[in-house]
C-alpha cells in the first residue's frame, strides 16, 4: 500500500487556537508525525470552544469533548509537560532535538524566557527549521503586538468589506471564524514544504516567520488594486459586485423542514443577462435599460427586487432548475448539512470520522486535493491531553520506566 509523503518527518508543536494547530493537522494528514505540547495548567484555549456534542450536558463536558479542537488537531500525538520546571523544559528540548520542524505561535517572548528562539533552537538541532506565527512581524512600528482573529480582519482590511449592504463593518466569516485560520496555516504549510526540501539541497535548516497580517492583507485583493490604480475606496457592499449586476444571493421559499433556502446569481455577460431574462419570461427584465452591463449596474436596486419576488413565490430546486435549463450560471447556497449531506463530496470520501475516545468526532475535512500513488487525510482523532507522554518519551528521547518515573517526580509531567 502506498505511503504518506511526509511520513518520517517528526514536527514539535507549541500552538493554540487555530492557525498554528491547522498547520500541525495539515502536516498530520500528509504523514508527518505531529507532536503536541501543551501545559496541563494552562491547555490550549480551544479545548474549551463550542460546539460540543449535544448529548452532552454542560456540567459533563471535558478537555477532550470540544468540537473546534478535535477539528483542528486531529492526527497528532499529545505530550503534557510542565514547562514551569527544568525537568519538563529538559523534556522539551529533548523533543526539539529530535525533530524536523519546530512550531510555534505564543505571544512574542514567550519561547525566549524558555532559550528556545531560534538560535537556541538550532543549538539544539542544526538543521531544525522553525516556524513562528506572530502576529505583525518581529520587525516594525508594530513589532509585539498580539491579538486574534478578530483583530487581524481588522487590522488587514477585512472588516472593512465585510457586512450587509448600506451597514456596518462585521467581523468575517461565520461565528467570526476568520480567514486568517486558512491564509496563515496554508502559508506556514508551503514554507515548511520549501524549507524542508532546502534542508534537503543543502543541509542547512531555516526560521520562518509567519505574520499572520500579512497574510490576512493579501486577502483583500481586488478591492486593495483598484485603491492602488484609481484612489476609490470602497466600503461595505454586501454580496455585489462593482463590475456584474445582478450580483448577489436570493432567498426563495422555505424549505419543507423549515430551513431558508437561497439561491446565488452572478451575471457578467450581456449574453447571460438574456438567458436569465427569458427564463424569467422577459417582463420586467425585457426593460431595455438593462440591456448592457453599465444600465444594470445603474438599476441593480430594481433588478434585484425582481428576483427576489421570483424567487420567493417558488422553491430553491425550481429557481435552479428554471435556471439552468436556460444556462444561467447560478448555484444553491448551501448550509452544513447541505455539505455533510452532499453525494459528490461523499463520493469522494471528503469527510471522514476516525474515532475518537469517549465522545462523537466530528467530520474531519481532507485537503482539497489528491496525490497519485500517496495516501493522505486523517489518520487518527484529536489526542487527549497528555495521551502519549510516556509513549513519545519513550520513543523519541528512550527514556525507559524508571527514568520516566524520575521525571515525573522531579515534575516534568503528571
Amino acid at each position: 500500500m502506498a505511503g504518506y509523503p511526509l511520513q518520517g518527518v517528526r514536527v514539535v508543536e507549541l500552538t493554540w487556537f487555530i492557525a498554528g494547530p491547522l498547520v500541525g493537522r495539515w502536516l498530520a494528514d500528509q504523514g508527518a508525525d505531529v507532536v503536541k505540547v501543551e501545559t496541563p495548567t494552562r491547555v490550549d484555549p480551544a479545548r474549551g470552544v463550542p460546539p460540543f456534542p449535544a448529548e452532552v450536558p454542560p456540567e459533563a463536558r471535558t478537555v477532550e469533548m470540544s468540537g473546534w479542537f478535535n477539528s483542528y488537531n486531529a492526527g497528532g500525538r499529545s505530550v503534557a509537560l510542565d514547562l514551569a520546571t527544568d525537568a519538563g523544559l529538559e523534556m522539551l528540548r529533548g523533543l526539539i532535538a529530535e525533530s524536523d520542524v519546530f512550531l510555534e505561535n505564543f505571544t512574542p517572548g514567550t519561547v525566549e524566557r524558555w532559550g528556545l528562539d531560534y538560535d537556541g533552537a538550532r543549538a539544539l538541532r542544526g538543521d531544525i527549521v522553525m516556524v513562528r506565527m506572530p502576529l505583525v512581524g518581529s520587525e516594525g512600528p508594530r513589532a509585539g503586538l498580539a491579538g486574534g482573529g478578530n483583530h487581524l480582519t481588522a487590522l488587514g482590511g477585512l472588516m472593512s468589506r465585510s457586512g450587509p449592504l448600506g451597514g456596518d463593518p462585521s467581523p468575517v466569516g461565520p461565528r467570526g471564524i476568520m480567514p486568517d485560520h486558512a491564509t496563515n496555516p496554508l502559508n506556514a504549510t508551503i514554507a515548511i514544504l520549501a524549507a524542508l526540501h532546502h534542508r534537503r539541497r543543502t543541509g542547512r535548516g531555516q526560521l520562518i516567520e509567519i505574520p499572520q497580517l500579512e497574510s490576512v492583507a493579501g486577502v483583500l485583493g481586488p478591492a486593495l488594486l483598484e485603491h492602488a490604480l484609481t484612489g476609490v475606496v470602497r466600503g461595505v457592499e454586501g454580496n455585489r459586485s462593482p463590475a456584474a449586476a445582478p450580483h448577489n444571493a436570493y432567498r426563495c421559499r422555505d424549505g419543507s423542514d423549515g430551513r431558508e433556502r437561497w439561491i446565488a446569481l452572478a451575471v457578467h455577460a450581456d449574453e447571460e443577462w438574456r438567458a436569465l431574462a427569458g427564463a424569467l419570461g422577459g417582463g420586467a427584465l425585457g426593460d431595455p435599460r438593462f440591456a448592457e452591463a453599465p444600465g444594470r449596474k445603474l438599476h441593480e436596486e430594481e433588478i434585484d427586487a425582481v428576483l427576489s419576488a421570483w424567487c420567493r413565490s417558488g422553491t430553491q430546486e425550481e429557481a435552479l432548475a428554471a435556471l439552468r435549463a436556460a444556462g444561467v450560471p447560478c448555484a444553491p447556497v448551501r448550509d452544513g448539512q447541505d455539505l455533510l449531506d452532499d453525494a459528490q463530496l461523499a463520493s469522494r470520501g471528503h469527510y471522514v470520522r476516525p474515532p475518537h475516545r469517549g465522545v462523537r468526532t466530528p467530520p474531519l475535512a481532507r485537503l482539497g486535493f489528491r496525490i497519485e500513488g500517496a495516501r493522505h487525510g486523517p489518520r487518527a482523532s484529536a489526542p487527549h491531553l497528555g495521551e502519549h507522554t510516556a509513549e513519545v518519551l519513550s520513543e523519541v528521547l528512550g527514556l525507559g520506566a524508571e527514568e520516566l518515573d524520575e521525571r515525573a517526580r522531579l515534575g516534568a509531567f503528571g
